[in-house]
């Protein structure tokens, strides 16, 4: 009986869901301060040891990419970044995070998803192309789009993303029909 092949243990795709798993929890602990940016995690790995590590601040800046390159200093030179939304690429209140990436001289570059921004959308991976990074999408990408969910639905929709949360009754009401409230839950 033949085995299944499997992904030996510290296979590229391995690590790269590893260190993407961590740029997305630091993600996650900043969802709903970063506004109006989404929450982007940055892990920066040289040699498989993090060199650095980066989130996006309160209101939206810095950058996460930005923390991190700050945090690993030199040692982001040859280094592996693994960024949980695609660098930003425009010019706003700060530079685009795609251009400090190729500045700090990383060598490669894996992202999470791509920013449906239209001022970011595929041009932060172009512009990582084009300074001939290495540059690998899509790792954990159904996490991170769910990560940055509200950021998505407004920027493509042009609304916020609501959650409502009911309690009923069994017969789908909230209260009875004579309209007297009562406690449905605790």
């Amino acid at each position: 009986m033949k085995r299944k092949a499997t992904a030996p243990p510290d296979s590229a795709a391995v690590r790269d869901e590893r260190f993407m798993r961590e740029a997305l929890a630091l993600a996650q602990d900043r969802l709903g301060f970063t506004t109006p940016n989404p929450s982007v995690g940055c892990v920066i790995v040289r040699g498989g040891r993090v060199v650095g590590r980066g989130v996006t601040g309160d209101g939206g800046r810095p950058h996460g990419e930005t923390v991190a390159l700050a945090n690993a200093g030199a040692l982001a030179r040859g280094a592996t970044a693994y960024v949980s939304f695609e660098p930003c690429a425009h010019f706003g209140k700060t530079p685009p995070c795609a251009n400090a990436l190729v500045e700090a001289r990383v060598k490669r570059v894996v992202i999470g998803c791509v920013d449906p921004d239209p001022r970011v959308s595929g041009n932060g991976i172009a512009i990582l192309k084009r300074a001939k990074l290495a540059v690998t999408t899509g790792v954990l990408e159904d996490e991170a789009l769910r990560l940055n969910e509200g950021f998505i639905t407004r920027t493509t929709l042009g609304r916020p993303m609501g959650i409502l949360k009911l309690a009923m009754s069994m017969d789908g009401r909230i209260a009875a029909a004579s309209g007297d409230s009562r406690w449905i839950s605790s």
